[in-house]
C-alpha cells in the first residue's frame, strides 16, 4: 500500500464540513460548514479561510463557469445563485416544499456542466433521519427527479469514460451504479456496486459519505464514523487501500492542488460530545493527504455548472 502524508491545512473549525471544491483557476478550494449556514473559501498557502454566512443548511456550493464570481448553493430545500463579492442571491428552484423539512444534501456538476443534487428527510434524533423521503435530481434549465426513494443522499462520481454514474445513499450504506448518457444527462440500470452491509470491517455505524474518483478510475469515499476514507477499484468492487484520519467523522474528499495530486478532506465536529472531541481536537478542521505514489491524484478537477 502507499505511504500516506497527512496534515491539517485550515485554521477555520466546521460544524460539519462538506462539500469540498477545488478550483484550479484561484488555486482554492471552496466548501460548506453544512450545520454553520456557511460558504467557505480556503487558501491553502495560508490555511486562511474566507467566510460568508448565509443561514440555514447550506450543504452545496459550485462555481458557475461564466465569470462572474457567482455560485450555485443549497439552503434547506431550496437552490440559490449566490454573488460571493455582494452575497445577493436569486431563487433558482424549490422542491419538495409538501414533505415537512425535507431538504437537500450532497451535489456536484457532471463532466458535461449539470447539476446533480439530492434531497433527505428530516432528522428524528441525532443522526437518525426518515427513510425513503428524499430523491436524486438534475437541475439544469429545471430541475429533474432522476432517481428515487432515497435515504439520505450523498456523494457523486462519474467515471473517466463518462458511462457510468455512482452515487451514495448513506443511510442505506450502499454505492449505487448507473449506466449513464453524457449527451442527454439521462441514468438507468441502478445496481449495488458496493455494500457497506456486506462488509466486516466496516462496522454498522460507518456510513458512507462524500466521494471522488482518481485518474485510475477508482473511487475514494470519506467513512462518516470510520476515521478513515477507502479507495475501491471500480473494476473488481474491492477496497485496495485506506487512508486513516485522526479523527471519527470523515465527511467528504475531492483532489486538488496545481497537479491534482493533493487529496482534500472535510470533517465534522457533530455529532460528537464533549469527551469525544477533548480526544478528537482535529475534528472539523480540513485536511490535506499526499502520497508518495505517482499514480495517487485526480483525474480532472471539480466541474464548474453550465448555466
Amino acid at each position: 500500500m502507499a505511504k500516506y502524508t497527512v496534515e491539517v491545512i485550515s485554521k477555520h473549525i466546521c460544524q460539519l464540513g462538506e462539500g469540498p471544491h477545488w478550483d484550479q483557476k484561484s488555486q482554492t478550494l471552496y466548501y460548506v460548514d453544512l450545520i454553520g449556514g456557511d460558504v467557505c473559501r480556503l487558501d491553502p498557502n495560508t490555511q486562511e479561510s474566507e467566510v460568508v454566512h448565509i443561514g440555514g443548511i447550506v450543504s452545496v456550493l459550485v462555481p458557475i463557469n461564466n465569470n462572474k464570481n457567482e455560485f450555485i448553493i443549497s439552503q434547506d430545500n431550496k437552490l440559490y445563485k449566490l454573488d460571493w463579492s455582494s452575497q445577493q442571491k436569486q431563487l433558482l428552484t424549490e422542491i419538495e416544499s409538501h414533505l415537512d423539512k425535507n431538504r437537500f444534501n450532497d451535489g456536484k456538476c457532471d463532466p458535461s456542466g449539470r447539476f446533480w443534487v439530492g434531497t433527505m428527510g428530516p432528522e428524528t434524533s441525532p443522526g437518525v433521519f426518515v427513510d425513503n423521503r428524499g430523491a436524486l435530481y438534475n437541475y439544469g434549465s429545471k430541475i429533474e427527479k432522476k432517481f428515487d426513494p432515497v435515504n439520505l443522499s450523498n456523494g457523486l462520481a462519474w467515471s473517466l469514460d463518462n458511462t457510468k454514474m455512482y452515487f451514495i445513499d448513506s443511510t442505506k450504506r450502499i454505492i449505487y451504479s448507473f449506466d449513464f448518457d453524457i449527451k442527454s444527462g439521462n441514468i438507468e440500470n441502478a445496481n449495488v456496486f458496493f455494500d457497506f452491509n456486506k462488509k466486516k470491517d466496516l462496522a454498522e455505524n460507518i456510513l458512507p459519505d462524500g466521494m471522488t474518483i482518481d485518474k485510475q478510475g477508482n473511487l475514494w469515499v470519506a467513512c462518516f464514523n470510520g476515521a478513515r476514507v477507502i479507495n475501491i477499484c471500480t473494476k473488481s468492487g474491492q477496497i485496495i487501500d485506506t487512508i486513516s484520519l485522526p479523527t471519527d467523522c470523515i465527511t467528504s474528499v475531492c483532489f486538488g492542488g496545481q497537479h491534482l495530486d493533493q487529496l482534500f478532506v472535510t470533517t465534522a465536529l457533530w455529532p460528537l460530545n464533549d469527551a469525544r472531541r477533548a480526544q478528537q481536537p482535529k475534528a472539523g478542521h480540513l485536511f490535506r493527504v499526499t502520497s508518495d505514489e505517482k499514480t495517487f491524484g485526480g483525474f480532472e478537477s471539480s466541474y464548474e455548472f453550465k448555466e
